[in-house]
């Protein structure tokens, strides 16, 4: 159990007990609006982001950027650079739309990896990820310190991680001595710098207070594709964005499809409508589309042609054969901008073949 999921289940176990006070206890204090907050967030952040500077080094010599190598400290005689002026790791920023607010989240990268699936796996804001990581208010006060890989869902932990963790990728472990020792390499490695409307908020948590911007340094190792709503359909396809930054629900029933197991509402289970069957020696297996097929046909799977993502409704003509179903057309399959059936509310079983 990582520390970053600990607080925040404190935190939730502490409002959850408090729900209920005593006549005697003091009425809870209102949090103040987020579009209140924020603006203040942002004055503090850029200050400290032109009154800090940060500095890496490899003091293991491995070559790898760790948490440890991060150091970042107020501007002094030898170190006169700001965060904000420095160029070497330059300054960027997402944009979370949120709680009616667009939040402007400053981050940098450390490990110079190019945004490419060459590099490592990216998760998206619902995978687990295993990280280590150090978190510290502005003032310098760390609050907790995971120097060793800890692993957590990202939902699971400040609001923060779940967007910003996406803009970096993984790397991967080198098996090192008889021992089976693995050694992290090529992970990715940076900052964050969270506006409390990201963090703990009004709630704040020990010794880190209400309203409370936060900056966590971090080491993102590995990401493991999860599948919130048991679909068969990885969450990195299924958590997307509107403009307004609220999550895709297909069907409008207040269920984003990442945790909708049936995406379209039209009674029928997502996970039925992407599986299919196929015969072989009088046995009959099921199996599942994935999202996009892949670029080439596995010839060891004869009965299964992995080139097929999630087909949209067959557009072939009429089987002859009862109960005269549309046929499928190579197109159903891999047309990049085909309503898949699981989200097409008109399109139902049987499917045809």
């Amino acid at each position: 159990m990582n520390r970053i999921f600990k607080i925040f289940s404190i935190l939730t176990l502490g409002v959850l007990f408090t729900a209920c006070p005593k006549d005697d206890a003091p009425e809870p204090v209102p949090a103040r609006p987020h579009a209140d907050v924020y603006p203040e967030d942002l004055i503090k952040i850029e200050d400290y982001l032109k009154s800090h500077y940060v500095e890496i080094t490899d003091e293991d010599l491995d070559g790898e950027v760790d948490v440890a190598d991060m150091k970042i400290d107020s501007l002094d005689d030898t170190h006169t650079v700001s965060i904000w002026d420095q160029t070497e790791y330059p300054l960027e920023n997402k944009i979370v739309k949120l709680y009616g607010v667009d939040f402007k989240v400053y981050y940098l990268k450390f490990d110079g990896k190019a945004d490419t699936d060459a590099e490592g796996d990216k998760p998206c804001g619902t995978d687990r990820v295993l990280v280590s990581y150090r978190g510290s208010l502005l003032d310098g006060y760390q609050f907790d310190y995971a120097p060793n890989p800890v692993e957590f869902n990202l939902i699971d932990v400040v609001k923060g991680w779940e967007y910003i963790m996406p803009q970096f990728r993984a790397g991967y472990f080198d098996p090192v001595g008889g021992d089976g020792t693995l050694n992290p390499r090529n992970f990715g490695s940076g900052v964050m710098f969270l506006p409390s409307g990201l963090g703990y908020y009004s709630g704040g948590f020990g010794n880190i207070p209400a309203y409370a911007p936060l900056v966590f340094t971090f080491n993102l190792f590995a990401v493991t594709r999860l599948d919130q709503d048991i679909d068969k359909i990885e969450d990195r396809y299924e958590y997307e964005f509107n403009e307004d930054g609220s999550l895709i629900d297909t069907d409008a029933d207040g269920i984003p499809n990442v945790f909708d197991n049936d995406d379209d509402g039209d009674g029928y289970k997502t996970i039925n409508e992407i599986k299919h069957t196929y015969v072989d020696n009088g046995v009959t297996y099921t199996v599942y589309y994935p999202f996009t097929g892949a670029a080439v046909d596995n010839p060891a799977t004869p009965f299964v042609d992995e080139t097929q993502g999630i087909p949209r409704c067959f557009t072939g003509p009429n089987s002859t054969e009862s109960p005269f179903l549309p046929t499928s057309v190579p197109a159903d399959f891999t047309e990049p901008t085909r309503l898949r059936r699981h989200l097409d509310r008109n399109c139902k079983p049987p499917f045809g073949g």
